[in-house]
């Protein structure tokens, strides 16, 4: 939904403490924001909520191909409610079909960093 190029600077303390291990005093990263909506009842309501930080190939050490997630979240008012994904197990009990649609954004979402030649996020 929302993509910025921003820039971090590091502090100068904590820059002179890693100096030796030429870490960058500047970064520069893409904040994004995933956001999942849905029509209830006429009105478009926010479902899910992701919020990440991107590092490039082109970021110096130590972030270089890193992705953060600083926020996630969801509220329950996924529509169809109460419905078992994939039918559950015999006594049908399983993820709701809500998880499921969730976990799949994430999924999703961390099969595009691979493909972009990302090798890592970290959850803050």
């Amino acid at each position: 939904v929302n993509s910025n190029d921003k820039v971090f600077s590091v502090l100068p303390n904590f820059y002179k403490h890693f100096e030796k291990d030429k870490i960058a005093g500047e970064m520069k990263y893409k904040s994004k924001i995933l956001l999942l909506f849905q029509k209830v009842d006429g009105v478009d309501l926010c479902l899910f909520c992701m919020y990440v930080q991107e590092y490039d190939k082109d970021c110096g050490a130590p972030n270089t191909r890193r992705t953060y997630l600083s926020y996630l979240d969801s509220v329950r008012y996924f529509k169809p409610e109460g419905i078992t994904a994939y039918g559950g197990d015999k006594n049908g009990r399983g993820d709701s079909l809500r998880t499921v649609v969730y976990q799949e954004l994430i999924m999703g979402y961390l099969q595009y960093l691979k493909d972009r030649g990302f090798t890592s996020m970290y959850i803050w």
